[in-house]
């Protein structure tokens, strides 16, 4: 039984932003459920927390996905004369 298994490039990135952005929106929601559960509804402290997520959200999200396309494939970019891609063993 293999625990790890060959998948594609792309299938792999599209897994890992859409797991990563879960994990961001369920952030975002964590702050929202901190803020209502300790009654900050209607005062300045809930739209310091809605600020804050919706900032975190969008800085992360966007770092991730530089990340993620950008900067995973360093052998895009070379000339075809200098790219040698290791053998998966």
């Amino acid at each position: 039984m293999k625990l790890i298994k060959k998948e594609s490039y792309k299938r792999g990135i599209v897994f890992s932003s859409m797991f990563n952005g879960l994990a961001k929106v369920l952030n975002f929601l964590q702050t929202v459920a901190i803020a209502f559960y300790f009654g900050t509804i209607n005062s300045k402290v809930d739209v310091y927390f809605y600020c804050f997520g919706v900032i975190s959200l969008l800085t992360t999200s966007l770092s991730m996905l530089n990340f993620s396309v950008i900067l995973q494939n360093p052998y895009a970019f070379a000339p075809r004369s200098r790219r040698r891609i290791p053998c998966a063993s």
